[in-house]
């Protein structure tokens, strides 16, 4: 069943929010290359972002949480981000729907 992990944080004060999306994009490049790998979405809400991630179960997606954090590819956008933030949790996927076409 895949999940879908889910990451709710805030940026370290001043962050420029180009230099973070930047940045995001080189820990895309890192996520496509994991296990289990599918799907990565970015969203802000306010001063909060959401980095919402599907993959193919919750095994993969805990191993590449564990790998995240000692990958130095990922250490730019880790440094940009308010430790004291972060609220992860994985959800399994209960149903889908797609649009016709996708």
């Amino acid at each position: 069943m895949s999940v879908l992990e889910r990451v709710r944080f805030k940026t370290i004060p001043g962050t420029n929010e180009a230099a973070f999306l930047k940045a995001a994009e080189a820990t895309s490049i890192w996520a496509k290359q994991q296990p289990g790998f599918m799907y990565r979405t970015l969203v802000k809400d306010g001063d909060h972002w959401e980095d919402l991630v599907y993959w193919n179960n919750e095994a993969n997606a805990k191993a590449a949480g564990e790998a995240f954090v000692r990958a130095p590819e990922n250490a730019e956008l880790g440094a940009m981000i308010a430790p004291d933030t972060v609220v992860m949790s994985h959800l399994p996927q209960m149903h889908e729907a797609y649009a016709k076409g996708y």
